[in-house]
Formats: structure tokens, C-alpha cells, sequence
């Protein structure tokens, strides 16, 4: 069964049953190329033989044998040629072979013509317009190929085999024809692969490999060639990473071989440049400074409200002019302070609250000049108060009270390493309470 990975479903699981149990005169010969496709169910059930690709010596010889017992004409190169388009496959090359028998001899020109490839000359004269940067030629050059009714994808492939096969010269020169398509000379080759970096053959064979993904859903493949070809001509029109790094490889490139300048040493004959004379700078005087010259500091501070504060010991509330008169009557203990600004917000607060201000195991409050810090046990009566609303009446009161516009911030309250403790008996205005 020839490309068995082509069945369907049903056939397979109808297969399984007769390989499960086969009689002894039957014996299966599944052929892929594919193993991938084939259920893993049918592949337990038979014994692999994996065949390596042919090389193309091997082809070559054996295409001159078949072609003189059908009596072909074949010319030696032109079997070559078949043998790397078959890429190891005997059975390819012998389709080749019959496709091609048609002329009365079979030489190279007639093995492109037969395949509708664009030949090796003209693929390699329009890879050279993209590397002259020739955007006109090489457009003209593909339109006579269109013409001519070549393939627009086989052209695109045809192109990155070319650019192939001069990226494993370059890599590896002494690996041989090996890792080559055949379809090229190496003289060909070589002159591509001192035109191009490694790195813009690299760029320029992404690019042509993401036109023929294009090429397979474009309504013009003419028009996908095109832009291909203009990319290639002009790598500055897609900014992409492969393209930058082609052109800092050609910088460094032509830097590398750039002709080394010319010193003193290196020639007898050789006489400096005749030095250009110049004015010298004029010198500016020196200048001298008096002491009582100096500038006093004093005359240039700027009045802080701060000032009067720290050196003058004025109160803030006189600072403030929308601050309540009774504000200047506000005690500085910070103890006695929180307590009246406890009885300024009760009435704004929930009630439950008040008791766990009042309580300086519970809260702590610190006022200084522009910040309110409150303190509190961790836990839940700080989530409690912990709250925007909360945290703004409290705020507030604080203003009125002080005469200031404060600002507050809320802190957990830790005394030493202990935590806070209450009794039971003060827990008992809690409605429940349990022992943890």
C-alpha cells in the first residue's frame, strides 16, 4: 500500500483488524513518506525499515543506465540536473526522466523547459540584480519569465535554493557537494558568496521563504514576486531585525577591507600634510576680588510661614485666619488633646468606636505641627478604623480643634514586645466574646 498515511480513518481501523490477525499467506507493505500521519495504533503492529535518500552519483549512474536501455539521448549534465531535483528519490528521478523523454535529446535547457523552471543562468542573473540593488532589471528580467510562463512560486523557490546553496558554501566550504542542490555551478556560487555576508544571505532567504508562504493564498502571485524582488533590491523598505542585522554585517565588512591608511612608515616618500597655521586664543585677564565685595546672604532668604513658628514662637492658629477662636485655647498635651477631639467627632462617629478611642491601650494620638498619627492595636479595631470615611471625620475634627489643616496618618500600636491585653471584664460591654 504506496503513501498508506493517505487513508482514512475508517480505512485504518478497518486495516488494524486484518493486522491484528493476518493470515499466513499475507503479508502488508505500508510505504510513506509521511510516518507522522500514521496512527500509532498501526505502527506498533509492523516493523519499520526507514530508507536514507540516494546520493546523486548514485541517481546519475543509474539514470544512464535506464536512459541507454530505452535508448534516450541523455547528456551527462542534464542527468545531474534531475538527480538534485529529485533531492535522493529514485523514483522522483525516473519521473523526471519520463517527463523529459519527449525530446529527442535530453540536454539541460530542454530538462527546464520540460520542469517550466527558470534555468540556473537566469535565476542566478536575478539574484545578481538583487544584489546590484538594479530594481528596474530585475523586475524587467522576471516579466520576460512571466512571460515565458514560468511558475511565479518555482521561480521563489528556485531563488532560495540558490541562496541555499551559497549559505552551505559559505559555512562550510570543505563539505563538498554534499550539502549542494547540484543545480548550481560553484563558480556561481562562489561569486555570490564574496558578494554577501552571511548574515544578509541569512536575511535574504527569510524574506523570499515568507513570500512563498504569501504566494499560496495571494489572489496575484505575480504581484507577491514583485514585492519580493523590491525587498530584496532594497532591504531598508522592511526594518525588521534580519535586515539590521544585514546591514551592520556589510558595515563591518567593508570596514574589514576598507584600504588601510597611510602612515609615515610605510612609505619613504611619504610627506605629512603641510600643517595649517592658526591664531592662539587671546588670554582672558585675571581678575582680582575685594572682600567687600562679597554679596550678604541675608538679602536674598525668602520668608517661610515656618519661620515664625520655630524663631518667634507665634501659634499656628494665627497663621491659620479661618481657624475658630476657641482653637487658641486647644491644650498641647497630646493626651488631653486627643480627648477633646474624641468629643468633637462622637457625634459624626459610629458609637462603637468611641469607647476603643478612648482607650489608650486601644489608640494613641500625636500631634505635631502638620500630621495627626494615630495609633492602634492591630487587629480588628484597626480594620475598623482603617476606613476612608472614618479617617476623614477624625481629620476634620482634628482641624477644628487645633486651628491647623492636619494631615493624618494611622499606624499599628506596639508597646515593646508585648501585645496589648484587656481584661474579661472590659470585653463584657462587647456583646460576644470568646476565649482563643
Amino acid at each position: 500500500i504506496d503513501e498508506v498515511h493517505m487513508l482514512s480513518t475508517a480505512a485504518f481501523n478497518a486495516l488494524l483488524k486484518i493486522l491484528e490477525e493476518p493470515p499466513e499467506h499475507l503479508t502488508f507493505i505500508l510505504a510513506t513518506t509521511e510516518l507522522n500521519k500514521v496512527p500509532a495504533t498501526i505502527l506498533s503492529r509492523c516493523q519499520r525499515h526507514s530508507f536514507k535518500r540516494l546520493d546523486a552519483e548514485v541517481i546519475t549512474a543509474h539514470l544512464g543506465h535506464v536512459a541507454s536501455c530505452e535508448g534516450l539521448k541523455l547528456e551527462h549534465d542534464a542527468a545531474e540536473l534531475i538527480a538534485g531535483l529529485a533531492e535522493g528519490g529514485m523514483r522522483d528521478a525516473l519521473s523526471l526522466l519520463d517527463q523529459c523523454s519527449g525530446a529527442a535529446d535530453i540536454t539541460v535547457d530542454s530538462v527546464y523547459s520540460a520542469m517550466g523552471l527558470a534555468g540556473n543562468r537566469r535565476t542566478a542573473k536575478l539574484l545578481d540584480y538583487t544584489v546590484k540593488r538594479n530594481t528596474e532589471a530585475a523586475l524587467e528580467l522576471f516579466d520576460e519569465l512571466w512571460t515565458d510562463g514560468k511558475d511565479p512560486a518555482t521561480l521563489l523557490g528556485e531563488l532560495n535554493t540558490l541562496l541555499r546553496d551559497c549559505m552551505m558554501l559559505s559555512v562550510a566550504p570543505r563539505a563538498g557537494a554534499n550539502l549542494l542542490s547540484g543545480r548550481f555551478d560553484k563558480e556561481i556560487l562562489a561569486v555570490f558568496c564574496k558578494k554577501l555576508t552571511k548574515a544578509e544571505l541569512l536575511c535574504r532567504i527569510n524574506t523570499v521563504s515568507d513570500y512563498l508562504i504569501k504566494i499560496r493564498g495571494a489572489r496575484s502571485p505575480r504581484l507577491c514576486v514583485e514585492m519580493c524582488l523590491v525587498a530584496l533590491c532594497d532591504p531598508s523598505l522592511t526594518e525588521g531585525l534580519d535586515e539590521l542585522r544585514a546591514r551592520v554585517s556589510r558595515l563591518e565588512y567593508d570596514m574589514a577591507n576598507a584600504p588601510r591608511a597611510r602612515y609615515a612608515d610605510d612609505d619613504e616618500d611619504y610627506a605629512p600634510a603641510e600643517e595649517i597655521p592658526y591664531d592662539e586664543p587671546p588670554v582672558r585677564p585675571s581678575v582680582e576680588y575685594d572682600d567687600d565685595d562679597e554679596l550678604d546672604a541675608s538679602q536674598f532668604a525668602e520668608y517661610q510661614p515656618e519661620d515664625d513658628l520655630l524663631d518667634k514662637g507665634v501659634s499656628p492658629v494665627d497663621l491659620n485666619p479661618d481657624a475658630a477662636p476657641e482653637a487658641k485655647d486647644a491644650p498641647v498635651d497630646n493626651a488631653l488633646l486627643w480627648a477633646e477631639i474624641i468629643d468633637k467627632a462622637e457625634s459624626s462617629l459610629p458609637v462603637g468606636l468611641i469607647p476603643i478611642l478612648s482607650d489608650p491601650t486601644q489608640a494613641k494620638c500625636e500631634v505635631s505641627f502638620d500630621t495627626m498619627q494615630l495609633y492602634v492595636v492591630p487587629g480588628f479595631f484597626y480594620d475598623m478604623i482603617n476606613k476612608q470615611d472614618v479617617l476623614m471625620r477624625l481629620r476634620d475634627a482634628a482641624n477644628d480643634v487645633t486651628g491647623r489643616s492636619l494631615k493624618i496618618q494611622l499606624s499599628e500600636l506596639v508597646s515593646g514586645d508585648s501585645k496589648p491585653t484587656r481584661m474579661v471584664s472590659e470585653l463584657e460591654k462587647f456583646k460576644e466574646f470568646r476565649y482563643v
